[in-house]
């Protein structure tokens, strides 16, 4: 594997890494009240964005994946019943030192874990947020793509200067860009829904650049 590809494997294992990182500390970053307070908000923004019929389409999207996720395989059920259920005799012999830790570990493991599963609801709710947008954004993308690739072809027709400077530049800023959908599902915080076009148009003006500074390869 060459020094880029080794480069590209860092960066990837590092947004993943930040990713999971930001899915599994969200319960302590805003608690299940305040992500649901959160989850509302957004919808009402989806409904303001988008109209009420796509709003619920996206809800009822997200609603079903989280009820296959959590509610038909019995996890959410089978946590609540496994850190709400009575003290054995075992356990009631515990002393006082030792019985109060645990049930204070138990409530909140418990919290954390309803906490995550609203999170992973408000992560379903942003992937419908993020498809519906993406059949206005992929227009934009190729029309991008399109512009650089004339640019290009103007440039060398014309004996343009090709600045690998500026390719790599470009380049770099894209692949810092590409993650930030994925940051965007996972995020705890309230995000509008307007957050992907400016997205796309963040994205599109280095494609232009990245592309129409791309070196000739062969006869291309």
């Amino acid at each position: 594997m060459g020094e880029s590809g080794m480069r590209g494997t860092t960066h990837l294992i590092f947004w993943v890494a930040m990713w999971g990182i930001l899915l599994l500390a969200s319960p302590f970053i805003l608690s299940r009240e305040g992500q649901v307070l959160r989850i509302k908000n957004e919808l009402a923004a989806v409904s303001t964005a988008f109209g009420q019929e796509k709003a619920d389409e996206i809800s009822h999207s997200a609603g079903l994946a989280y009820k296959s996720l959590f509610i038909d395989t019995g996890y959410l059920s089978e946590k609540s019943k496994f850190y709400s259920r009575p003290m054995t005799p075992a356990e009631s012999k515990l002393d006082g030192v030792m019985a109060r830790p645990t049930t204070a570990f138990s409530n909140a493991t418990n919290g954390y874990l309803t906490a995550l599963s609203v999170n992973v609801y408000g992560l379903l709710l942003r992937w419908g947020i993020i498809t519906h947008w993406m059949l206005f954004i992929l227009p934009f993308v190729v029309a991008a793509f399109l512009d650089g690739f004339v640019t290009r072809k103007v440039k060398f027709a014309e004996f343009g200067f090709i600045s690998p400077m500026a390719y790599s530049l470009s380049m770099h800023f894209i692949v810092f860009l590409l993650f930030f959908p994925l940051l965007y599902l996972v995020v705890p915080l309230p995000v509008t829904p307007y957050f992907m076009p400016g997205w796309a148009i963040c994205l599109g003006f280095p494609l232009i650049f990245m592309i129409s500074n791309t070196q000739r390869l062969f006869n291309g």
